[in-house]
């Protein structure tokens, strides 16, 4: 099978891997960059920070296709010249057109990491890990015009722990899409892999974080704060305030505490470490590693957390 890989970061990479592993051929990758940075950007990334999808492809001499977008003509020509069975995206940005997804003779296939129906959307690592969820996964599924929506190809389970953050679970799902990826070109090959239509019933859809995802809610139980800490590291902070000055977050441990406290109370301080009442009783949360947010908070954020905050002060709402 001749496999055209599209996409960015880790889940990409991984795809590359995965399809060399398989036996089957990576005959050019299309990498978002092209859609997303200025020629300058983009040189100044590959030469000081060049990702892993785009190194692999050059230490495989692979060829890339240079287009300014997946959808354009130019993408078109220089992709059906290499004759592709299956275009493979691993992350994408943009709506593949049905001139782009029928373009190869056998399917284009996206991979998303959770187990469709449920979790469409761009953040599934962080929202199952937000919502308490002890499992999700990795879908392959036909490319569609509406996203993620098209008929599943193959599924496999990933367990979440509660040690799990955001970042470890999309490390645990590159690696099972990896491992997948054989399989799934040879269930096309072959025509064994039959497609199965979406159950809307199970459905669910999550958009981008917005500011007030980040927002730490004392009302909450202490195990909801903690999803929500977790699951936003290692791309986002969340946010508590204490007299005005805000700080940030990326790490929590949910400890008991005495009973019948008033959530948002400040119940124990050792340095910069804080314990915090929440909405479920004798459950608090803490920050062993507090930031002041902003420059001032670089500066002087150890001192102020040392100093200024104290037993039994409560935390303001952001």
């Amino acid at each position: 099978m001749r496999v055209i890989i599209a996409g960015y970061g880790e889940m990409a990479a991984s795809l590359l891997l995965g399809v060399l592993e398989s036996g089957h051929e990576v005959v050019g990758i299309f990498r978002h960059d092209r859609v997303t940075l200025s020629p300058v950007k983009r040189f100044l990334k590959d030469v000081f920070n060049a990702e892993e999808f785009f190194v692999l492809a050059k230490k495989y001499k692979i060829k890339e296709i240079k287009a300014k977008s997946i959808n354009s003509e130019e993408f078109f020509k220089k992709a059906f010249k290499l004759h592709p069975d299956v275009i493979l995206v691993g992350s994408w940005g943009e709506v593949l057109e049905p001139k782009i997804i029928n373009m190869p003779r056998v399917a284009s296939v996206n991979t998303h990491p959770s187990l469709l129906p449920k979790y469409r959307g761009p953040n599934p690592y962080l929202e199952t890990i937000r919502n308490g969820e002890t499992q999700t996964g990795v879908t392959f599924h036909l490319i569609s015009e509406k996203l993620d929506r098209g008929p599943v190809l193959m599924q496999q389970k990933v367990d979440i722990t509660p040690d799990d953050t955001g970042g470890s679970l999309r490390n645990k799902c590159v690696f099972t899409a990896r491992q997948m990826v054989k399989e799934l070109l040879d269930g096309l090959n072959e025509g064994t892999t039959m497609p199965l239509v979406q159950d809307e019933k199970l459905s669910s859809y999550y958009p981008r974080i917005k500011l007030h995802d980040t927002i730490i809610n004392w009302e909450q139980s202490a195990y909801r704060i903690y999803d929500q800490i977790r699951a936003m590291n290692p791309w986002q902070h969340c946010f508590l305030m204490h007299k005005r000055n805000i700080l940030q977050v990326n790490s929590a441990k949910v400890v008991d505490i005495e009973e019948n406290l008033p959530p948002g109370m400040v119940t124990f301080k050792k340095g910069s470490s804080l314990i915090i009442s929440t909405g479920l009783s004798g459950h608090g949360v803490l920050f062993e590693k507090p930031e002041v947010f902003g420059f001032m908070g670089f500066l002087f954020g150890k001192i102020y957390i040392r100093s200024k905050i104290k037993v039994g002060d409560f935390l303001e709402k952001v």
